[in-house]
């Protein structure tokens, strides 16, 4: 059977697929539980200053034998303190510094000023500057690598998040890298649009319908790169579920069914034009342990900020690999613990089979958070 017709059969047997898997998941947004990276902050009393340190130290090892990636080991810390100050009972104003260093450089690798200004009020906010972005966004990881908590943490733009007993939704520019005249390279941004509606929600169960629309674009009309403009886009939906439990045993299951759909509207497409993929996982947790099983099945599916492994184009050599379908399994077990004093460890494993390529990968995280905050001073009205 020729190709085109072979990807159309794939195409209707996934769509076809798509009522059962939702009725089969009975299904939060969002897979492997990222709450340890947030960046989400309450408000504070009103005239208030106070200081927040933010100290992520992280050690992340990848053993790649798969074409998809080169191995490398990230190991170092990132600090960033911030001033904020409580305008009034819905204004609040920051700024401050982000710093990452890599241990085994003499320098910091990433060294610059922050700036937040938020408009929170009830079940609304607002966001110019620093987002609240990044593993925040909740996004499954085809969409969204969580290496770049550790790579590429911070996003600027802005934001507007809304939350209510049914639905929660976050929509976000992130403005990458801007040009001006004769800029030898091309302005970037990112797009976002995550909501999620709560078929169910109780205080032991939550049946949701997840829906992420991704954009990329690297263009501009006063750039003197010469290089063809790139649109991207990524589509997400389908259908998750978290059930907490009482008692000694297993605290906590949540699992979900996503489907994603990759398009590439560029000038130029360098490799496929569009795509699919299929994301299910399954995952329990005990006290500070969890285990977690995934599986991903695609045709050409690419997404720009996704983590490499669920690509159909290799990081290591795009030239050479062109994976058009890939199948994968991945199986985590996970500890994480709470030592109060704004203290907490996070570490994971996760065993990695590529199945058409018969290949066994590994990758094994280790961070230690302490996020401290302290009153400065309380301005009378």
């Amino acid at each position: 059977m020729p190709l085109y017709l072979q990807t159309a059969e794939l195409k209707l047997k996934r769509i076809a697929l798509v009522p059962f898997f939702v009725l089969y998941s009975l299904c939060s947004n969002g897979q492997l539980d990222n709450s340890f990276f947030s960046w989400r902050h309450k408000n504070d009393d009103i005239g208030t200053m106070s200081l927040r340190i933010e100290n992520l130290n992280y050690f992340r090892n990848v053993e790649y034998r798969s074409p998809i990636d080169e191995g490398r080991t990230l190991f170092g810390l990132q600090f960033s303190p911030e001033v904020s100050y409580q305008i009034d009972d819905a204004w609040k104003v920051s700024s401050g510094l982000f710093l990452k260093r890599d241990f085994g450089s003499d320098e910091f690798d990433q060294n610059f000023p922050t700036f937040q200004l938020k408009y929170a009020h009830e079940n609304l906010s607002f966001i110019f500057g620093r987002l609240e972005g990044n593993m925040d966004h909740g996004l499954i990881e085809p969409l969204l690598d969580p290496e770049r908590t550790i790579t590429d943490r911070v996003e600027n733009g802005f934001q507007f998040l809304m939350s209510r007993d049914r639905f929660d939704l976050d929509i976000w520019l992130d403005w990458r890298k801007a040009i001006y005249p004769l800029s030898a390279f091309r302005e970037e941004f990112d797009a976002g649009v995550t909501g999620q509606y709560n078929i169910v929600r109780s205080d032991s169960f939550i049946l949701s319908i997840p829906v992420d629309i991704l954009a990329h674009h690297k263009g501009g009309e006063i750039d003197t790169s010469g290089l063809p403009s790139v649109s991207q886009f990524t589509f997400s939906y389908g259908s998750s579920f978290s059930w907490q439990l009482s008692g000694n045993g297993v605290r906590r299951i949540r699992g979900g069914v996503y489907f994603n759909n990759y398009e590439d509207v560029s000038t130029r497409a360098t490799t496929f034009i569009d795509g699919l993929g299929q994301y299910a996982f399954l995952s329990a947790d005990w006290r500070e342990f969890g285990l977690m099983i995934t599986y991903w099945d695609s045709h050409q599916f690419q997404s720009s900020n996704g983590d490499v492994y669920y690509q159909s184009v290799s990081r290591k050599d795009p030239a050479q690999y062109l994976l058009d379908y890939r199948k994968v399994w991945m199986f985590r077990a996970f500890f994480e613990r709470d030592f109060g004093n704004d203290l907490a460890l996070l570490a994971r494993v996760n065993y990695i089979y590529d199945v058409n390529e018969r290949q066994n990968d590994l990758i094994t995280e280790f961070y230690l958070r302490w996020n401290g905050v302290f009153n400065l001073h309380k301005f009378k009205k």
